[in-house]
């Protein structure tokens, strides 16, 4: 990274949000019953980056699932 200011060096990484996710745990009494489901898979990728500094943080950009529109 010689030649370069800190300041422009960028770093970038995405991952995986479960916005209708269930806990995988439960509290419950022991005279109750406690079932369990499917797990939601939907989700949206979400893409995080800032500079190397730390400085400059940009606003996350939120991937979705594409639509084909004829």
């Amino acid at each position: 990274l010689d030649g370069f200011n800190e300041n422009d060096v960028f770093n970038a990484d995405e991952t995986g949000l479960f916005y209708r996710a269930t806990p995988d745990r439960s509290l419950v009494l022991s005279n109750e019953e406690c079932k369990g489901g499917k797990k939601s898979k939907e989700r949206l990728t979400v893409l995080l980056y800032s500079n190397l500094t730390g400085t400059e943080k940009l606003k996350p950009v939120v991937i979705g699932k594409s639509i084909f529109i004829d």
